[in-house]
This record gives structure tokens, C-alpha cells and sequence, in this order.
């Protein structure tokens, strides 16, 4: 069983949205970013997926709270992640995003290789995402789903 977790009524109603937004844009995704790498779009398919199973079954167990802090037990698409680089012991926040949505720097794409490691995370799992320059290494201190 999961935990309760607490949001505003304005969060859980983005929650809600954001799942039903990747419900819609899944098969373009895929076909967008996909279009000839059959392993990968099929392994990007089950990530998906898993992500929307996942994404429901919190939805479940929701309390709407006007005093809710907004933490989330996992990474989900719209949330903030603080990120501790386990290399050079620094901590950053980052955003993960759909592909196409307007994006700042502290942005990342779910489909990109750290946005892909980072989702369903829970606080305190550590990933390793492989670079151009090389593996770098994060711990996830906190998660959130910013007000909007």
C-alpha cells in the first residue's frame, strides 16, 4: 500500500492534468522522437507506460489539503527535483518537462537521459546518467510539484 500524500487542490488538479496530458501525447512522442529506433522506442513505450501506471495509482491515494506541502514520493513530469551532484558535492534543482513544453535552463526533457533516470525516483535513490563527458552521478534530496 502506498502512502497518502498530500497536495493542494490546485496540485492534485495539475497532477491529474499532466497524466492526462501524457496519456494524449504518448504515441507522438514516440513517433517524434523514435521514428526508426524500434529497441529504443518500444523500451521508451514500457517507460511510459510503467509511468502512467504509476502516476494512477497515486492519484488514488490523495488528500487534498490547503496546508499541504506538495512533496511527491516520486519523480513525476512537471516536478522539481533538488539533485545532489555526487561528484563535485552539489546540489541543483531541475524540472522535468515534456519535449516541446517552454523550457529554462533548470529544465530537462523526460525523455532525455537524465529526464528518463529521473522519473518514478523516490528521495535518498541515487542514478548514474551516462554524458558526453562522462558518467555523473545524483542523489535525489527532495521532490515537488511546483504551484502553478
Amino acid at each position: 500500500m502506498q502512502e497518502r500524500v498530500e497536495l493542494t487542490k490546485q496540485t492534485y488538479e495539475n497532477l491529474i492534468a499532466g497524466l492526462v496530458q501524457v496519456e494524449e501525447v504518448k504515441e507522438d512522442l514516440l513517433k517524434d522522437f523514435f521514428p526508426d529506433e524500434i529497441k529504443e522506442r518500444n523500451k521508451m513505450m514500457q517507460t511510459i507506460e510503467n509511468y502512467i501506471s504509476c502516476v494512477s495509482q497515486l492519484a488514488q491515494n490523495i488528500k487534498i489539503s490547503e496546508t499541504a506541502d506538495n512533496k511527491l514520493p516520486m519523480v513525476l513530469i512537471g516536478s522539481e527535483v533538488d539533485l545532489e551532484d555526487l561528484d563535485y558535492n552539489e546540489t541543483t534543482k531541475l524540472r522535468i518537462m515534456l519535449p516541446g513544453e517552454d523550457m529554462d535552463i533548470d529544465d530537462a526533457s523526460c525523455l532525455s537521459p537524465i529526464g528518463t533516470s529521473l522519473l518514478l525516483k523516490k528521495v535518498g535513490e541515487e542514478i548514474a546518467v551516462q554524458t558526453p563527458g562522462g558518467v555523473c552521478r545524483y542523489r535525489v534530496n527532495a521532490i515537488s510539484l511546483p504551484y502553478y
